[in-house]
C-alpha cells in the first residue's frame, strides 16, 4: 500500500524530530570525511563523547567490511557519535521531502572495540549477544 503525502510528512516529521533531538544533546561536533571503495562517508563526533574515537574506528572497519563484501551503501552516509547514554543507536533513512538519507546515530551505549568481540556469528550469519 502506497503512503499518501500526509502520512509521509508525518513520518518524516517524527524521524527528523527524533534525529534533531538526539544530535542536539551534543554541544559541538568535530567531523572527518573518508572514502573507501568509492564510498564517501562522514563521521561527526560529539566533543563530549569519550567513546567517539572507538566508534569512528569501528565505523571505518564496518564500511570497509561492507564494501569488501560487495554491498552498496547509500551515498552521503553520515555517522553521528553521541556521548549521551539516552541516545539510541539508530539509522534514519528518510529526510524532509521524503528524500533518501543515510544517517546513523551511535549513542553513549554503542558496542565497539573489545565489547564487540563478545558477539558470535553462527552459521546462519545472525549476530547474537551475549555468546
Amino acid at each position: 500500500m502506497a503512503l499518501d503525502a500526509a502520512r509521509k510528512q508525518q513520518m518524516v516529521d517524527m524521524e527528523m524530530g527524533s534525529f534533531y533531538g538526539v544530535t542536539a544533546t551534543a554541544k559541538a561536533f568535530t567531523n572527518e570525511s573518508a572514502v573507501y571503495g568509492g564510498q564517501i562517508y562522514r563521521i561527526f563526533k560529539d566533543c563530549g563523547d569519550k567513546g567517539a574515537g572507538a566508534k569512528a574506528a569501528a565505523t571505518h572497519d564496518g564500511v570497509k567490511a561492507i564494501k569488501d563484501a560487495g554491498v552498496t551503501i547509500p551515498t552521503d552516509l553520515r555517522i553521528y557519535c553521541i556521548g549521551d547514554n539516552n541516545a539510541q543507536n539508530r539509522a534514519f533513512h528518510r529526510g524532509q521531502g521524503w528524500v533518501k538519507i543515510a544517517f546513523v546515530v551511535l549513542g553513549g551505549k554503542a558496542v565497539v572495540g573489545e565489547e564487540l568481540m563478545q558477539f558470535q556469528r553462527p552459521s546462519s550469519g545472525v549476530m547474537r549477544y551475549p555468546p
